[in-house]
């Protein structure tokens, strides 16, 4: 986890030092996560989604004008409610590393974005007080896709969708494929 973290450091330093006159702009954001965790099947265990938060800092970087790199160290629970009798938590440490083509219309700033996220695991736990944090792969990869809309020059609203790549269960035995999937609604501030 600390070298996650170092990482995530050292691009933020990279990316605010790259170019002098490039206006970088720092921000906070918050929300909730509606998670489920996808299971390659025909459905031998029955899942739903599951309420989490999302919060964190960012940071915009414009390399061209009407282009943003937008890093992101965020604290993520994402998981599932399980058969309506559990409910997994798997909360992460996660870096998306977001580009973002900058569009106007009027004083609406919209900015679709794409890229990929990484993310450590902290803990996963259940419901009914199940310690799973062993039971699961800690680095998770992922994509992600959405939109954010920036008004009044600071605030913005955005609405994502995270596809998990990684493989879940890291046990030897023969079950179907699980991974994370999110859609994300936060709010924030641009400094």
């Amino acid at each position: 986890m600390k070298k996650l973290l170092i990482i995530g450091a050292v691009l933020l330093l990279c990316l605010g030092m790259a170019d002098a006159k490039t206006r970088n702009m720092y921000g906070v954001k918050a929300g909730v996560n509606i998670a489920k965790l996808q299971i390659e099947t025909d459905g031998s265990v029955d899942t739903s989604t599951s309420l989490g938060a999302v919060v964190g800092v960012l940071m915009q970087s414009r390399p061209l004008r009407n282009l943003i790199i937008q890093p992101e160290l965020l604290y993520s629970q994402k998981g599932s409610d399980m058969q309506d009798v559990d409910k997994l938590t798997i909360s992460y440490i996660t870096m998306p590393v977001l580009l973002k083509p900058a569009l106007m219309v009027d004083s609406l700033r919209i900015q679709p974005l794409v890229g990929p996220e990484f993310g450590y695991a902290l803990s996963a736990t259940s419901a009914n007080d199940v310690d799973y944090t062993n039971d699961i792969r800690r680095f998770n990869i992922g994509i992600n896709f959405g939109v954010e809309l920036v008004y009044s020059t600071n605030y913005m609203m955005g609405v994502r969708y995270f596809h998990g790549l990684t493989e879940l269960d890291k046990s030897a035995a023969k079950r179907p494929a699980i991974s994370n999937n999110c859609w994300s609604v936060t709010a924030g501030y641009l400094f």
